[in-house]
């Protein structure tokens, strides 16, 4: 049994509630002592095991209720317990902290936000959850995790920007794109760019050139590269008044405009395609594809058909959608998550798979499963599905610099359970409870610290949720700062006393998320090599215009062996 790196509690009055929890769970779920031996987390001596059932059977019907009453078994000895307290503990499960509040810069008020996204300064701009005009923004700095630093930016909209959508741009700026609540009046064609180094360096918002073709509420935008944003989806107002909005169009940066997109002359309505989802999830392969998950918020009663697909450009402005033959077990995945992996393969090193988190409002059969389709072959399969315990609606994901993703809320009530998947094996592992209800309106995102904030969903609380690597020693460490700017497909250096160590150099896109649904997060493995203190690595995808890593900022981290990151430093792929 793994006694862990942490401090393991010597008492009865040291055990944290949900640590006791989980240790008496698996007790009091073995049926036979193998269950106890076999267990990853208990690997038990045959001898002890069985000695736990029997003195387990004479308690009560109900098992263990106090881990005294495991403690007063003579025949296993203290350390059994102790060893439970490092197996169970942190290095495995992670943690959770609840720092403070969103608070308004404006009056101080606690605050509820539905959209964030971390900028390539390090804090985190959020969006509140308000239909009433106007709206506020507020940013945050989560690298003090004991006094909340929140500040405005230089200006604000005229207009209200929630229930919005955005991405990206190549330059750093967030684009953001249609939005305004509800109602008639408020829904917006208007798109605006927030650029955190302006604004006296508190951040600026500018209004684009052009407005797009209609208004949009709750549309989908997609960073494609090459200076383009393609925005899918949405309203002009509530429904069930106003049809669905079925035309795609591109902002393109050179010129702060909104081009409609159409389909090739023999078939010039071949780009629209009736979503059944606002919010749909849209995500950009590694061939410079845009596929549909079938995820999205809200079900529009659209006539698509259940299969996937998707879109594939052929000029500047024009594409088509094309079906994906292979059916998933559990189509209906509305008000699921999706998220873009990356697995080696392709002509460029990488092929994207995506994965399907939960949803199925309609029909819930799905809710407490994921699906994962393989994007490499020209006819792409979905694999069969994977279980993940308990049914989740509105789940937040996010993807983790070792590659693995954590998956929290989507579930009523609190105290609710979160989970890891590793995409290299399958697995599915539970992890610590988020205390609050964390579901619609809910956000999280990946900090430079490679912990994850969770905030909204009817809870102004931040809660900061430390993965089970933050407890698994010391992280490596930059010896002095990477470049600021790297060139695709070139080699660049890295500097750090552990170099000899390490075992992995990622590139991290930055979250930008809103409603369960995030197009911009991905995470790229590099190539590279060691000598003395060096790391010499090798920047992804030289092809323009760079689908499996866009131009615009990451986050760069290095993980050890023991699967550790660094904190990141932003670096601009250019």
């Amino acid at each position: 049994m793994n006694e862990g790196k942490e401090n393991a509690p010597d008492d009865k009055k040291h055990v944290e509630p949900e640590l006791q929890q989980r240790i008496l769970k698996v007790l009091n779920q073995a049926r036979l002592p193998e269950d106890l031996v076999n267990h990853p987390l208990t690997a038990l001596k045959p001898d002890v095991a069985k000695a736990i059932l029997a003195h387990r059977d004479t308690v009560g019907p109900f098992g263990f209720t106090d881990l005294e009453q495991v403690r007063t078994i003579r025949a296993i000895g203290p350390n059994v317990v102790k060893g439970f307290f490092g197996a169970f503990g942190s290095m495995s499960f992670g943690a959770w902290s609840q720092p403070y509040s969103v608070q308004s810069p404006v009056n101080g008020t606690n605050t509820l936000v539905a959209h964030a996204a971390l900028l390539h300064n390090g804090l985190v701009l959020f969006l509140k959850a308000s239909c009433t005009p106007p709206g506020e923004t507020i940013l945050w700095d989560p690298s003090d995790e004991t006094n909340p630093i929140f500040t405005s930016p230089s200006n604000e909209p005229d207009v209200n920007l929630y229930c919005c959508g955005h991405s990206f741009l190549s330059d750093g700026k967030l684009l953001v794109v249609g939005g305004g609540g509800e109602f008639t009046p408020t829904v917006t064609d208007t798109a605006w760019t927030f650029d955190p180094g302006s604004g006296g360096g508190a951040g600026e918002w500018t209004q684009t050139a052009g407005n797009m073709s209609v208004p949009r509420w709750y549309p989908t935008a997609v960073t494609l590269g090459g200076g383009r944003v393609l925005v899918a989806s949405g309203r002009e107002y509530a429904p069930p008044t106003h049809p669905y909005i079925d035309t795609l169009e591109i902002y393109q940066e050179s010129t702060g405009t909104f081009v409609p997109v159409s389909g090739p002359p023999a078939d010039p309505t071949a780009a629209n395609r009736d979503l059944p989802r606002l919010y749909p999830g849209l995500h950009l392969l590694t061939g410079g594809e845009v596929f549909y998950s079938r995820t999205g918020w809200r079900d529009t009663g659209g006539t698509e058909p259940v299969q996937s697909s998707y879109f594939k450009l052929m000029g500047p402005t024009t594409g088509h959608w094309v079906e994906i033959d292979d059916l998933m077990d559990f189509p209906e995945r509305t008000e699921g998550m999706s998220v873009t992996l990356l697995e080696p393969g392709g002509p460029h090193g990488w092929m994207a798979k995506v994965m399907v988190i939960g949803g199925g409002e309609i029909n819930t059969t799905g809710q407490s499963t994921a699906e994962i389709i393989h994007t490499a072959a020209l006819t792409p399969v979905w694999e069969p599905p994977i279980d993940i315990g308990d049914p989740r609606l509105n789940c937040n994901v996010v993807v983790l610099p070792d590659g693995k993703v954590f998956v929290c809320g989507g579930m009523s009530g609190l105290n609710t359970p979160c989970l890891m998947f590793d995409p290299d094996t399958n697995a599915v592992s539970p992890m610590a409870n988020v205390q609050y209800t964390r579901a619609y309106h809910s956000v999280a995102v990946l900090l430079p610290s490679g912990k994850v904030a969770v905030t909204g969903g009817g809870s102004p609380v931040i809660e900061i949720f430390s993965p089970p690597y933050v407890f698994n020693g010391a992280p490596p460490t930059f010896a002095s700062p990477p470049p600021t700017t790297v060139h695709h497909g070139h080699t660049f250096q890295v500097e750090s006393p552990e170099a000899a160590d390490i075992q992995k150099v990622v590139l991290v896109r930055p979250m930008a998320v809103t409603h369960q649904l995030d197009t911009e997060q991905r995470v790229i493995p590099l190539q590279f090599t060691q000598s003395g203190t060096t790391l010499n690595v090798t920047a992804p995808d030289g092809v323009h215009p760079h689908p499996v890593a866009p131009r615009g900022y990451y986050m760069l981290f290095i993980l050890n062996g023991d699967g550790v990151p660094s904190k990141a430093e932003f670096v601009y792929l250019h």
